[in-house]
């Protein structure tokens, strides 16, 4: 019987602290769902402020005023920010949201006057970290750099070309050679919101459009020919100033046919040649012609086409801060 007693004791004393166990893992397990991380007020106000800079938006557009709200204690100023009505409300909102998906934030949103003015509000915890008014001013302007693209390619593979296309965010111009296949693919070329430009260099592959400098002046004048009625005289045609074709004896006479068809042939020399630069190079110059030509006479930049796509998020984040882009007319 005592042994019985015993056992049966143990087993009771296990029990308990069994169920004990179990309602303690429950409850730290509760404990930790409460205990949510709180983003600071100083870390949602310093990504609030890097986001708003990245449209373009000048730092004395942006003021402070005190909280005079007693309900919100936890909030010491409200931001007043002014934009150009260039700039779309709905987008700066719509980057606050994207920057601030990792962080434990809600934001809500309160837009009147027909979306020139939001009042945003972010909350951690339940706690108001940050409030912000932004409002169009019709007094603010931002001053923009303008830059078009020449990029150059080639079309022996259409379809690449086409894909590539894709994945370009702003307006361009292609730089083509006189070829058969663009003679052959020109409408396919103008479906992928381009234009495009020609030039004139050596080694054209094409028979009915190259220029040699040992060709005669009459087969010379008929390609000039053939090349002006399939391109057409309201394309910009570029002469490559590089060329064995450009300062061979015979250029004289290829600009004056171009010119009695009423075609100016345009110096390469005169565009900021990219191509055949590192990429971190070429970034950089964009950069600084968006940057530092605000106010300035439009650039024309050539690069390729590849490299051009590879700088596609670079020219996005210019564009958002007033950059304009533009194709080469």
């Amino acid at each position: 019987m005592i042994k019985k007693r015993i056992i049966y004791t143990l087993l009771a004393v296990s029990l308990i602290l069994l169920l004990m166990n179990v309602y303690f893992e429950y409850s730290n397990a509760e404990k930790e769902k409460r205990t949510v991380y709180e983003t600071s007020k100083s870390e949602i106000e310093k990504l609030f402020i890097k986001v708003v800079l990245e449209f373009g938006i000048k730092r004395d557009w942006i003021t402070t005023g005190i909280n005079k709200n007693t309900e919100y204690d936890s909030l010491s100023q409200i931001f007043y920010i002014g934009t150009p009505p260039s700039i779309q409300i709905i987008n700066i909102i719509n980057d606050l949201s994207y920057s601030m998906k990792k962080l434990n934030v809600d934001l809500r949103i309160h837009e009147t006057k027909n979306n020139t003015r939001s009042e945003i509000d972010i909350y951690s915890n339940n706690y108001l970290k940050l409030r912000a008014v932004i409002t169009h001013n019709p007094d603010y302007k931002r001053e923009y750099s303008e830059i078009a693209f020449l990029v150059e390619s080639d079309l022996y593979d259409l379809g690449n070309l086409t894909e590539q296309s894709k994945k370009i965010f702003v307006p361009f111009t292609f730089l083509f050679k006189p070829s058969n296949e663009l003679k052959s693919n020109i409408e396919s070329v103008m479906q992928l919101n381009s234009s495009y430009a020609i030039l004139i260099c050596d080694n054209i592959p094409a028979e009915d459009f190259v220029l040699e400098p040992t060709d005669s002046k009459n087969l010379i004048s008929r390609n000039v020919v053939n090349i002006i009625s399939l391109f057409g005289r309201e394309r910009l045609y570029i002469i490559d100033d590089k060329s064995l074709l450009y300062s061979s004896i015979i250029y004289n006479f290829i600009r004056d046919e171009f010119g009695k068809r009423n075609v100016n042939l345009v110096k390469l020399s005169s565009f900021s040649d990219l191509r055949g630069k590192d990429l971190s190079d070429i970034a950089s110059i964009v950069d600084f012609h968006s940057e530092n030509g605000k106010g300035k006479e439009p650039r024309t930049l050539v690069i390729g086409l590849d490299d051009f796509v590879k700088i596609q998020e670079q020219i996005k984040a210019q564009k958002k801060k007033g950059s304009r882009f533009t194709k080469v007319y």
